[in-house]
């Protein structure tokens, strides 16, 4: 009974390590999948969708040129637990104290939500796109699936504040960002 007792907790707690370490560690394979939208409510025709692909190609295109020709800077941060943390500021030509802040999604990178800096940008907002732990330039061996980056996102949130004190900032996120900063809203903010 013993034996058995300790086989099902090595299998337990190696079941456990892989899952965690395909989900949600800088070395796993959890987003390299293909994901396939089969159960939509509206069926959608292939002319529909690749209309809505090109669209979201020209737009992730433009944003990427937008990137090149405005005014940026890298910026780095140091999280609470001491991982280094790095995005892009994109100044906005017109000298304004709005921000935004957008986040991109699980195992994605800052490009996949450059469209939304731009649009905020050409509405007159200076535009941070983070990169959040785990993912892209930023450091961490584990993605914080929101939890962490919650923490992060408020380190954020200082760093323009130090250097803007009269900043007036808006959250945006997609996917797990949106849940950064959902997570991020019930707190007190700086």
């Amino acid at each position: 009974i013993i034996i058995f007792i300790i086989l099902i907790i090595t299998a337990t707690i190696a079941i456990g390590n892989y899952f965690v370490n395909y989900a949600i560690a800088r070395s796993g394979n959890g987003g390299d999948r293909k994901i396939k939208n089969e159960n939509t409510v509206v069926e959608v025709s292939t002319e529909a969708e690749n209309t809505i692909d090109k669209n979201k190609e020209e737009a992730e295109e433009k944003a990427q040129e937008w990137s090149k020709q405005v005014e940026s800077k890298s910026v780095d941060i140091k999280a609470n637990d001491g991982v280094t943390l790095r995005g892009n500021e994109y100044i906005n030509n017109n000298e304004t104290n709005n921000w935004i802040i957008v986040l991109h999604g699980y195992r994605s990178t800052p490009k996949s939500v450059l469209p939304i800096g731009q649009k905020f940008y050409e509405n007159g907002y200076n535009v941070l796109v983070p990169s959040m732990r785990g993912c892209d330039e930023s450091d961490g061996q584990y993605i914080g699936m929101g939890w962490l980056d919650k923490e992060d996102l408020k380190n954020w949130i200082s760093l323009i504040t130090e250097e803007n004190p009269k900043a007036n900032i808006i959250l945006h996120g997609s996917s797990m960002g949106a849940a950064t900063v959902l997570m991020t809203s019930g707190d007190e903010l700086p």
